[in-house]
């Protein structure tokens, strides 16, 4: 099962990485809002097992997943601002 763990691990950070801000050919990036929060839970839950079944380093490579989902997920809700403005 530790093996299962560790692919889902890897799975989180290429999709974070792939649908990342400045990603091109893909759309607008706030399109994939949905799914950085969906994400953002599953990897909550993971961090969660992780934690109770004793696998502190899993659950450390999982709050680091969380970590860069909330840049993400904060960059794309927050407006814009123009810094140009004045």
């Amino acid at each position: 099962m530790g093996d299962m763990s560790q692919d889902v691990v890897v799975s989180s950070t290429r999709t974070a990485g792939r649908h990342g801000v400045g990603a091109v050919g893909l759309g607008s990036p706030s399109e994939f809002l949905p799914q950085h929060h969906a994400q953002r839970q599953q990897t909550l839950e993971l961090i969660t097992a992780a934690e109770a079944r004793g696998h502190g380093r899993l659950a450390e490579m999982n709050r680091t997943v969380l970590s860069n989902l909330d840049t993400i997920i904060d960059t794309l809700e927050t407006p814009e601002t123009t810094e140009h403005a004045l």
